[in-house]
C-alpha cells in the first residue's frame, strides 16, 4: 500500500492568508491598547524595560506604576509576539536613507504586521483541527479561509488588538487537546495547557475559558473509553497535566503585575471605574452582542446567520467539539453581558466576541460538505444561501476596512454621543456611517463636495439632528485606509508602498493558485 500523501494545504493556506492579510494592511495604530502594547515591546527590545516611553507632546498612555512611571495594563503575550517585529523593524529602518517621519511609519507597521501572522495562524490550526474532525481536505479548507476572510477576523488581523493572538491560543488548546484524544500522546495535553496559557498571558479575560477546556477534557476522556484511565484518579492526572502549564502562566501574570505596580492583583485597572454593572444589565448586553445595529455578531459576520442551521447536524456528528464551541460562546456571552463595557470599543463589531467565532464557522463544516457533495438533495439551497452570506460578508469586511472606525466614534464623542447611542441607535450604527463614508467620497470625486452625514431623531416634540460635515472631517478618516493602497504625502512613500502592494497582490494570486492545486490534486 502506497504511503499516504503528506498534507500541505494548511501551510499553503497560511501563506495564502499573510498574502491577502498584507494586501488589506492597516499598517497603523487603531487604539490606545495597540499603542500600549506596542510602546511595550519597544522597550523590552531596546531598553529591557517595561515602562512606556513618552513622546514630546503625547499624552500619558497606561497607568502610574510602583515607581512613578507609567505602565500598561496588559499581560506581556502580545508585546513579546510583537518584540521580533519591533526589533527588525529598528534593524532595518536604521540604516535607510529617509526622513523620521517615515521610518517611523515603517517601524510601526513592522510592529503591527505582527497580528497578520498571528491571524494567518488562526487559518491555519481550524484547518488542522477541522482535518482532525475527519472532514476531508476541501471542507476544511473552506472552513479555514471563510473563518479567515469572511468574518470580522480580517478586519482585526489588520489591525493592533491582542485578540486575534488570544484566539490563536485558544484554538491551539483545542486542537492539541483533540489530537492528545485520539493518539494517546500525553505531551500533546501538555501543550493543550501551554496555549491555554498563553491566552491568558495575552489577556486575563481568556480564564473564562479555563473551565471550557476543563469540560472539553472530560468530554475527550469519555470519548477515549477503554483507551483511558477511568475514575477520579484518571480525571485528577489528566487535569492536572492541562493545569499546570496554566498556573504557570497566571504566575507569570502575577509577577509582572507586581514589577509593574507593586502588587500581584494590580493589572492599573483598577485605577478606574468598576465596568460592572450588575446582572440586570445581562440583557443589555446579550441584545447588543445578538441582536443590536451597532454591534450584532450577525450583522458583523452574515455568514454566521447559517449557524444555527448546522447546530443539529454538527452536533450529531461531533459531540465534544459541539458543545466545546457551544460553552465558548455562552462563557463569552455570560462573563461580558453584565459590564458597562459589553461592547469592546473603541473597534469594529463584538470584538470579544472574536475568539468564539473560529468555533461558530467550524459548525458550519455539515452544511458546507453538503455544497460539495453532488448526491446532498439541499445542495443547490445551500449553495444560494452561502453565496448570499459571503457576498455580504465580504461587504461587511470592506466596509470595516476601508474607513478606519476611530475618527467617527470620535465626532460622536464630541458631540456628546456614548456608546449604547451608536451601538443601539441604527441611524448611529458605525456600518451605516462607513458605508456613507464611501458614497460620500464617491460623490465628492464626481462633483467636488461630500455629502453631510446626517440623523435625525424625535426628542421632547421635535427633530433632532446629528450632523457630522464631511467637509470638515478628518482626512484620515475618509482615504482608503490600506497602508500600501492609499495617498501619501510624499512621491516616495507613494511609490514605494504602492508597488510593495502590488507584489503582494501576485503573491496572493500565487498562492491561490498553489492552495487550489493542492486541494485538487
Amino acid at each position: 500500500m502506497p504511503p499516504e500523501k503528506p498534507d500541505r494545504a494548511g501551510r499553503k493556506i497560511f501563506l495564502l492568508l499573510v498574502c491577502v492579510y498584507f494586501v488589506t494592511f492597516g499598517g497603523h495604530f487603531y487604539s490606545g491598547d495597540g499603542i500600549e502594547m506596542a510602546r511595550t515591546a519597544e522597550s523590552l527590545v531596546l531598553r529591557a524595560d517595561l515602562a512606556l516611553p513618552k513622546a514630546e507632546g503625547e499624552r500619558d498612555w497606561g497607568y502610574t506604576g510602583r515607581d512613578g512611571r507609567r505602565y500598561a495594563p496588559y499581560p506581556l503575550g502580545q508585546s513579546l509576539a510583537e518584540a521580533p517585529f519591533v526589533g527588525a523593524g529598528a534593524l532595518l529602518t536604521a540604516p535607510l536613507p529617509l526622513d523620521d517621519h517615515l521610518k517611523m511609519r515603517l517601524r510601526h507597521a513592522a510592529a503591527l504586521s505582527a497580528n497578520v501572522f498571528i491571524s494567518a495562524g488562526i487559518g491555519w490550526v481550524l484547518y488542522r483541527l477541522a482535518r482532525r474532525l475527519r472532514y476531508d481536505v476541501k471542507v476544511s479548507a473552506a472552513i479555514a479561509l471563510m473563518s479567515a476572510t469572511a468574518t470580522m477576523l480580517h478586519v482585526y488581523a489588520r489591525q493592533d488588538f491582542g485578540d486575534p493572538l488570544a484566539t490563536l491560543a485558544l484554538l491551539g488548546s483545542a486542537l492539541l487537546a483533540r489530537r492528545w484524544a485520539d493518539t494517546g500522546a500525553r505531551r500533546d495535553l501538555v501543550l493543550s495547557g501551554v496555549c491555554l496559557g498563553a491566552s491568558l498571558f495575552t489577556k486575563y479575560q481568556m480564564a473564562i475559558y479555563c473551565p471550557v477546556l476543563w469540560l472539553y477534557l472530560v468530554l475527550l476522556r469519555r470519548e477515549r473509553g477503554e483507551r483511558d484511565e477511568r475514575g477520579f484518579a484518571g480525571l485528577a492526572r489528566d487535569t492536572m497535566t492541562l493545569a499546570l502549564p496554566v498556573v504557570l502562566f497566571g504566575l507569570g501574570d502575577l509577577g509582572v503585575n507586581w514589577l509593574k505596580f507593586g502588587s500581584f492583583f494590580s493589572t492599573g485597572y483598577e485605577q478606574e471605574s468598576s465596568p460592572w454593572a450588575g446582572l440586570t444589565h445581562m440583557l443589555t448586553g446579550l441584545h447588543g452582542f445578538l441582536l443590536s445595529p451597532g454591534k450584532s455578531v450577525f450583522l458583523y459576520n452574515p455568514l454566521l446567520l447559517l449557524w444555527p442551521f448546522a447546530l443539529a447536524p454538527f452536533h450529531r456528528e461531533r459531540r465534544s467539539e459541539s458543545l466545546l464551541a457551544l460553552t465558548a460562546l455562552g462563557a463569552t456571552l455570560l462573563f461580558f453581558s453584565p459590564l458597562y463595557w459589553w461592547h469592546g470599543d473603541w473597534a469594529w463589531g463584538p470584538r470579544y466576541l472574536l475568539p468564539a467565532i473560529p468555533f461558530m464557522v467550524l459548525q458550519l463544516a455539515p452544511l458546507v460538505r453538503a455544497v460539495f457533495d453532488r448526491a446532498a438533495p439541499s445542495r443547490l439551497a445551500l449553495r444560494r444561501a452561502f453565496a448570499v452570506a459571503l457576498v455580504l460578508a465580504v461587504g461587511l469586511n470592506a466596509l470595516g476596512m476601508s474607513v478606519n472606525f476611530f475618527f467617527y466614534l470620535r465626532a460622536l464623542t464630541s458631540q456628546e454621543k456614548v456608546h449604547d447611542d451608536w451601538n443601539f441607535i441604527p441611524g448611529l450604527s458605525p456600518v451605516a456611517f462607513h458605508a456613507h463614508v464611501i458614497v460620500s467620497d464617491l460623490q465628492e470625486a464626481l462633483t467636488g463636495r461630500p455629502r453631510d452625514f446626517v440623523y435625525r431623531a424625535w426628542r421632547d416634540g421635535r427633530f433632532v439632528e446629528t450632523v457630522i460635515p464631511m467637509g470638515e472631517y478628518s482626512r484620515e478618516g475618509k482615504v482608503p485606509d490600506f497602508f500600501f493602497f492609499k495617498p501619501y504625502d510624499t512621491r516616495l512613500e507613494q511609490w514605494s508602498l504602492g508597488a510593495a502592494g502590488l507584489a503582494f497582490i501576485g503573491l496572493t494570486l500565487v498562492a491561490g493558485r498553489a492552495l487550489r492545486r493542492e486541494i485538487a490534486s
